[in-house]
């Protein structure tokens, strides 16, 4: 619209699925062209290039949270509040060596997580301003407060009760939000989409629904 505004002209607009994607494997890109090897391709919830550690999914008492420590100053943070001798592995001083060891660094922290609920593990973690946040169950999605107050789920009361569902993710600015209504039942709208989009008149209808052709 920009263009057209100024040109006269508008302009083609594609976006691929598959192009989009593709900047999310950097990590796992870069890992492969530093190390030629395919080995790293599938990291799980690690480091995609396999070159950060602790970064991970942790088991907390209450389901899993994820924790990063993107430098050696997040990690020395984290080592002072798990408080467990194994931190202190002289192997795990720097990055390097911690990504060497990546398996020993992750039961270290996992021990320290598994014995407190993902809320506790975040808000500590948090005011020591190291990465991290709950694993999200989908029942907790259908409950968050932030969800709902976006309006990306919506309960819908009518006539026939309440029910969820999506609304939408775009919101504009200058563009009132559509509510979002129950789909029509069988044959609702037959009399008015025949009328109103291909003109046909109340005897032509009737003629139709007398044939069964609706």
């Amino acid at each position: 619209l920009f263009q057209r505004t100024h040109t006269g002209r508008g302009q083609h607009v594609e976006v691929a699925l598959q192009d989009a994607v593709v900047p999310s494997l950097t990590s796992n890109i870069a890992g492969l062209l530093s190390k030629n090897t395919a080995d790293f391709e599938r990291t799980g919830n690690r480091h995609g290039g396999m070159s950060v550690t602790p970064y991970n999914a942790y088991p907390a008492a209450d389901g899993w949270v994820t924790v990063l420590c993107p430098t050696d100053k997040h990690w020395d943070r984290l080592r002072g509040v798990m408080n467990d001798p194994a931190a202190d592995d002289p192997r795990f001083a720097t990055m390097p060596g911690r990504c060497e060891h990546m398996d020993e660094v992750d039961a270290v922290v996992g021990a320290w997580t598994r014995t407190r609920s993902k809320d506790e593990i975040v808000a500590g973690l948090k005011d020591l301003k190291i990465p991290c946040a709950p694993v999200v169950t989908l029942p907790e999605l259908l409950e968050d407060p932030h969800i709902r107050e976006r309006g990306v789920l919506r309960t819908v009361e009518d006539e026939q009760g309440s029910f969820m569902t999506l609304g939408s993710p775009l919101f504009l600015s200058d563009s009132p939000m559509v509510e979002p209504t129950r789909s029509g039942g069988l044959g609702e709208h037959t009399d008015q989409v025949l009328t109103e989009e291909l003109g046909l008149s109340a005897e032509d209808i009737a003629k139709l629904r007398d044939a069964g052709a609706i």
